[in-house]
This record gives C-alpha cells, sequence and structure tokens, in this order.
C-alpha cells in the first residue's frame, strides 16, 4: 500500500508491476508515477487524492502519470478532483477500457486519454466546463459519447481520429 508519493516518476519502467493500491489519506499522485509499467493492470485510488501530476515546471503542469500502461479501467467516481490538467496522463494506455470521471471535475487536460485505442465508455459528470485539445484523440474504439450541457469549451482535435465514434449527445 503506498502512503506518500512525491517523487517524480516513482514507479517509472517497473515492468513487473501489476497492482497498485493507495492508501486512504494521500492527497498527490506526482508527474509521471507509473509511465511505462506496462503491466499494470489494476490501481486503487482513495477518494482523498485531490491533485493529479503534483509538479510544475516552467508554467507546464505535470503529465503522464499513467501513460503506457497496461490500466483497464479508472475509477475517479467519488474523488475530490475538480481538473485532470496533466498533459498525457494516459497516454497510449491501450487496455484501458473503462473511465468514471471526478463528480465535481471542471477541466480535462491536454491529450489526457490520446491514444487509449481500446477506451470505449467514458462517463463525463455534469459538472464538466472545458475539455482541452485533443483530449479523445486516437481513441479508435470510443463509439458514444454524451457531452454535459455544462461544457462551455470544446477544445481543437478533442475527438479528432475517433474513427468508430457516431453518436455525440
Amino acid at each position: 500500500m503506498l502512503n506518500n508519493t512525491q517523487e517524480i516518476q516513482a514507479f517509472y519502467g517497473c515492468k513487473n508491476l501489476e497492482k497498485v493500491v493507495f492508501s486512504e489519506g494521500i492527497k498527490k499522485v506526482p508527474m509521471g508515477a507509473f509511465y511505462s509499467s506496462t503491466n499494470l493492470k489494476k490501481v486503487i485510488l482513495p477518494t482523498t487524492i485531490d491533485e493529479f501530476n503534483a509538479y510544475e515546471n516552467k508554467g507546464m503542469r505535470g503529465s503522464v502519470t499513467f501513460a503506457y500502461t497496461g490500466v483497464e479501467e479508472v475509477d475517479f467516481y467519488n474523488m475530490a478532483v475538480d481538473n485532470l490538467e496533466g498533459v498525457q496522463m494516459f497516454q497510449a494506455c491501450e487496455n484501458l477500457v473503462s473511465v468514471y470521471l471526478p463528480k465535481p471535475l471542471k477541466l480535462l487536460g491536454q491529450a489526457l486519454f490520446y491514444k487509449c485505442t481500446a477506451l470505449n465508455n467514458v462517463v463525463l459528470p455534469n459538472t464538466l466546463e472545458i475539455i482541452e485539445n485533443s483530449a479523445f484523440s486516437n481513441c479508435s474504439a470510443l463509439e458514444t459519447i454524451e457531452i454535459p450541457e455544462s461544457v462551455t469549451k470544446l477544445a481543437s482535435f478533442a475527438f479528432n481520429e475517433c474513427a468508430k465514434l457516431h453518436t455525440i449527445n
């Protein structure tokens, strides 16, 4: 169980890592924490997390926390996180099928799910206001999406190359 992760890329490239369970009470998950841990399938996150990519460099918020992992499902639903601004946080998570975003979420970051080619189930909360550039770009399995009325900005290429996308509500 993880009690405290403050270092950038703490588990970078841990090829045998399959499951991570965070302790209740942890608040931040750092930039690139699990980047390229290709066998990571399951991550259990506590509801106490209020910030991902807890790092900033020259004005760019941290990124690639779970990029290039084998994560299959992400459940943020009961978390207090109101933005997922990290660039390419789930880039090329080719096994990611389902995402349940936090209830208070207002912002989906740039290329957040870029090249998540198996992603076909995304639940966007009614609090969402901004979907940044390329947020779902190259999510080739995504067929339908319901964009809440609360969205005021749908940035460029948000659903670029979503070849199977046929229904947008």
